[in-house]
């Protein structure tokens, strides 16, 4: 009887350390949405949400999955916004080159 009650809390300490990795990926993943339009920050937290999704992939599918996803979402929607604020500063600058000839 005792064997099966240790066995049980080493299943659940095992259990609290191996799905860390997941669900912080899952949590930088959802800070990730917020901040994707913040320049630097917007670009490296979903970075690292899609690494530790990948490395708690195999300690816990499901919430790395969602951790990936997410990372991925955000930093499509960061480097995209990096873009377009690229692209408007030099055809500001273009405007602005074409006012002084």
């Amino acid at each position: 009887m005792q064997q099966g009650i240790t066995g049980e809390n080493r299943a659940r300490r095992n259990f609290k350390q191996h799905d860390s990795l997941a669900l912080t990926s899952l949590i930088l993943g959802l800070i990730g949405l917020v901040v994707w339009v913040i320049p630097l920050a917007g670009l490296i937290i979903p970075v690292l949400a899609v690494l530790l999704g990948v490395l708690g992939r195999s300690r816990d599918p499901e919430m790395s999955r969602g951790g990936i996803s997410l990372g991925f979402t955000t930093l499509l929607l960061g480097l995209s916004y990096t873009v377009v604020i690229v692209y408007f500063l030099y055809a500001g600058m273009d405007d602005n080159l074409g006012n002084l000839l």
